[in-house]
């Protein structure tokens, strides 16, 4: 990325985007399509945001207007994430992530983007019995979110096969680290430990984390990349989450105890991703360590 691009990102005031957003602003021109603003002083004098709901093309259409002009890369990052929610809401769910999708595609073709960037996720691969997890695994989605990011991968991959631009889909572990808004799963263990409470395990589960930073050094090397392309991005190890717990209450010196529940029905048991292909297009190796992040957040709890 030595140029300047102009470059649009969907959902800027989310996890990813917050991050990845300032490593982008000092070398290219930034959108950010959002529902909500940014009460940011920096980013708001760095990036032009426009407001509007993505899942209503004439709205969107006439909101983006001139913004589109000129852009060469649309970073999709907005959608509906919350994986059980998705279940009791698939309306919503496919409206958003499936249908939005598809209207910001639409946009992409009539402006000629270069590239389309999809932020994807783990849970599309489903439970398979194997120790880790490559891109040709086949996706198995169990929950109404993961099926939303296997239509969303079939989408992205059809416009751009059929319309001449280059594609990137990330599928991504889970994602911890700083400028987080949303209590993940570390947070969640580390109030019930404060609290003494039960922390509840369904199942048993051992899954890949992925330090945002990471994620941030995925996603732009998705945008400097030439051609299109599938690929995992994690830490490459596992954690299970029964380890974590103790971890936790054992660093907090709780009281609690922890509790097991059946696994939840849909719920991905096992994920550990595969870098290997990462590794060799987009240059991807992870640093992060989240047993480091969790004594962090153990010390200034």
């Amino acid at each position: 990325m030595t140029r300047l691009m102009k470059i649009l990102v969907t959902g800027g005031s989310g996890f990813v985007g917050r991050n990845l957003i300032p490593r982008l602003w000092d070398s290219h021109e930034i959108i950010n399509l959002d529902i909500a603003g940014m009460d940011d002083p920096l980013f708001n004098s760095k990036v032009t945001t426009v407001l509007a709901d993505m899942t209503d093309f004439s709205s969107l259409q006439k909101a983006l207007g001139e913004h589109m002009k000129g852009v060469d890369v649309v970073v999709h990052l907005a959608a509906l994430s919350r994986e059980a929610q998705s279940n009791t809401m698939p309306d919503d769910y496919f409206k958003v992530n499936v249908g939005g999708t598809y209207n910001l595609l639409r946009l992409a073709k009539a402006n000629n983007i270069k590239k389309f960037v999809f932020a994807s996720s783990f849970l599309i691969y489903g439970n398979h019995a194997t120790d880790r997890i490559t891109e040709q695994h086949t996706p198995q989605p169990s929950t109404v979110y993961a099926a939303t990011k296997v239509a969303g991968e079939a989408l992205v991959r059809s416009f751009g096969t059929q319309y001449g631009f280059d594609y990137v889909i990330l599928r991504k572990g889970n994602i911890y680290g700083h400028k987080d808004t949303h209590k993940r799963i570390i947070d969640i263990m580390i109030d019930r430990a404060k609290k003494g409470e039960d922390v509840v395990l369904f199942g048993d589960k051992t899954l890949d984390f992925v330090h945002i930073d990471d994620a941030v050094k995925a996603y732009l090397a998705a945008i400097g990349l030439q051609g299109s392309g599938t690929f995992n991005v994690g830490s490459g190890k596992g954690m299970r989450l029964e380890d974590m717990a103790n971890m936790i209450i054992g660093g907090l010196k709780s009281t609690s105890a922890i509790r097991k529940a059946g696994p939840v029905t849909g719920d991905s048991m096992h994920f550990v991703a595969d870098l290997a292909t990462t590794g060799n297009h987009l240059a991807y190796r992870p640093t992060g360590d989240v047993r480091n992040f969790i004594l962090e957040k153990i010390s200034d709890a």
